[in-house]
């Protein structure tokens, strides 16, 4: 049996080598990873400027980004490439890590439906320009629509999400909570959250496809029977309004909008449109 001497030693010892871990060479998977990894625009946005990236001409990407086929995802994602945006981004996450607030210009999201039946797409340089004074929370992506959004409050008023690509400037600002709500409500261009609520029947996996598709926004299911049938409610931006229309009619007879009145109207409108089409074209 050891003694207490004794035993102190032997810690001693394992301490020790705990502390003077040796620095491995990487071997030629983790290279390989690595190169795959570094190939993708996305990882330069959370690297410093002056980041120093590992040399990795002598190994072949373990895959390339090209491999992956997703479907029902838009192809005009965010530049992740573009100074602006990129120097956008790094604010915005260097306020989110020491708790910063932020004065941000930027252009109002507007969606038309005709946009989506002639596709085209309006000039984002024609959009209103609003300012907001905002507490950064975290950063959200979506795969769906390959675009990053800031997710913050504004003081003494509400949450908002806003696209990063829209921003037009983005500064840290004094945290000067007087009359700060009064100015955003002056200066808003879009009203509160709005909700809506839905009933699904989950066929077709019809339940994990909408959850997935409304993933970005915030929302509570409840089950209504055990044949599957289920009431969701989401909450959104008013801006978002138009989309969600169109989000909510992809998946045809599985999904009814049940209130508010005008969003089911809105539902209403957005078909009757449709059969005009298709009766003009027949």
């Amino acid at each position: 049996m050891r003694t207490k001497t004794q035993r102190k030693k032997v810690i001693e010892k394992h301490k020790s080598r705990l502390t003077n871990i040796t620095d491995f060479p990487l071997s030629k998977i983790e290279k390989m990873w690595l190169k795959s990894i570094y190939s993708d625009p996305r990882i330069r946005l959370f690297l410093d400027e002056n980041a120093a990236v590992p040399c990795l001409d002598d190994v072949e990407p373990l895959f390339d980004w090209d491999d992956f086929v997703l479907f029902d995802k838009y192809n005009d994602g965010d530049p992740y490439e573009n100074p602006h945006y990129i120097e956008m981004f790094r604010k915005i996450l260097q306020a989110i890590k020491y708790g910063s607030r932020l004065k941000i210009e930027y252009r109002k999201k507007t969606v038309n439906l005709a946009d989506y039946s002639n596709g085209s797409k309006s000039d984002p340089q024609e959009r209103e320009i609003l300012v907001r004074y905002i507490d950064p929370e975290h950063l959200e992506y979506s795969e769906r629509d390959d675009r990053f959004r800031l997710i913050g409050n504004i003081p003494g008023f509400r949450t908002i999400a806003i696209n990063v690509v829209s921003i037009v400037s983005c500064e840290e600002a004094d945290r000067i909570d007087e009359l700060n709500a009064e100015f955003q409500l002056k200066n808003s261009g879009e009203k509160a959250l709005r909700s809506a609520v839905f009933e699904l029947e989950d066929n077709s996996n019809a339940l994990e496809r909408f959850l997935l598709n409304f993933s970005h926004y915030e929302k509570v299911a409840e089950r209504l029977d055990k044949e599957g049938r289920y009431r969701i409610t989401i909450a959104y931006d008013e801006t978002d309004e138009k989309d969600m229309v169109i989000r909510v009619l992809s998946f045809g007879p599985y999904v009814k909008a049940v209130s508010p009145d005008c969003f089911v109207e809105l539902i209403k409108d957005r078909l009757r449109r449709q059969n005009k089409m298709i009766v003009y074209r027949n």
